[in-house]
């Protein structure tokens, strides 16, 4: 972390508070300022920080400078926000609560927590990765390809480059190494990659596999399909569904520090939040057509469900074992 000064952390608040608006405009000024010195990134990051902290039931919130002094703000990405419902902007905050809700949800991104690296070549026996119910875990191996495990899933590395997901739903970024394929196996389906990003979930008999970037070979020997980017793929038992087309930008969006929208439906954001948080979202009818713009950052929503009705201009209910997204 930079040392910061008064000066810097006064005009990351007047940014700050001018990012907050709905009515504001002038997001390349504000790009600039935010380019121009990794101490501006910093600041404004600790600005969201400490209005957060001033949120979740601290009887005193530090000011922005005791945030900074007290607390280590690191490895912090920012980036400029809009909130839209379906075509015409919506005022993103109606009080300092729902500023404060907003801002713990989109105005800072946590240092990375879970984070571990493993060098499969010298483990004497397969290594089992395992998160908890809610927990996002990313385990990056020597060679530089990572694995990141949403909540209530298990994945075995076998070799350096093979891998089984035993349950759940795991995003698999791959460097790739021609002579040494990396290879993953999942209800006794085989997939090797090409230099990939790919994600593989697994619930009971079903595998879904959807590619991000680069190829996967499904089940090869058997002559199996070839996976493109914005390839979708299920297999029920032995039994391999037709490709289907998806989104490659939307693929294991969940396993992301922050997730940028761009006008997406507020069911795809559900999906995602479920899948990071370990809740179960769902999105009423009426809802289906408004859209949301902006980035989340789902570990500050972690253990506050509730919190995204601010975020998404919506109220969130207790429905048996869900939280349904409904109109205010």
């Amino acid at each position: 972390m930079h040392p910061i000064d008064d000066e810097i952390l006064d005009t990351a608040a007047d940014w700050f508070v001018k990012t907050s608006s709905a009515e504001f405009e002038d997001w390349d000024r504000f790009a600039a300022w935010i380019a121009q010195d990794e101490r501006h990134r910093e600041a404004y990051a600790a600005v969201g920080e400490a209005t957060r902290l001033a949120t979740v039931g601290m009887a005193t919130a530090p000011s922005p400078q005791a945030s900074m002094r007290n607390r280590a703000v690191t490895n912090r990405r920012v980036r400029p926000f809009r909130f839209t419902q379906g075509l015409r902007p919506v005022r993103m905050v109606a009080g300092g609560a729902a500023l404060a809700a907003t801002v713990a949800g989109i105005a800072w991104i946590s240092s990375m927590r879970g984070m571990s690296e493993i060098d499969a070549r010298t483990a004497p026996d397969p290594i089992v990765i395992a998160s908890a119910p809610g927990e996002r875990r990313e385990i990056r191996l020597s060679d530089g390809s990572s694995i990141t495990l949403a909540g209530a899933s298990r994945v075995r590395l076998e070799t350096p480059r093979s891998a089984v997901v035993e349950s759940g739903r795991a995003v698999f970024s791959i460097v790739h190494d021609a002579p040494h394929p990396f290879s993953v196996r999942a209800n006794g389906h085989r997939l090797v990659d090409a230099g990939t990003r790919f994600e593989v979930a697994l619930q009971g008999d079903r595998v879904q596999v959807s590619v991000a970037e680069g190829v996967v070979l499904v089940n090869p020997a058997q002559g199996g399909p070839r996976l493109l980017p914005g390839n979708k793929v299920e297999m029920v038992g032995t039994l391999v569904s037709p490709v289907t087309p998806t989104p490659a930008a939307q693929i294991g969006n969940w396993a992301l520090a922050s997730i940028d929208y761009r006008a997406a439906p507020l069911g795809r954001v559900a999906s995602d939040l479920s899948i990071a948080l370990g809740v179960d979202y769902r999105v009423e009818q009426p809802l289906a057509s408004a859209r949301f713009t902006g980035v989340i950052a789902p570990a500050s929503l972690r253990g506050r469900p509730q919190d995204v009705a601010a975020l998404l201009r919506v109220r969130v209910v207790r429905s048996g074992d869900h939280w349904q997204m409904v109109r205010r």
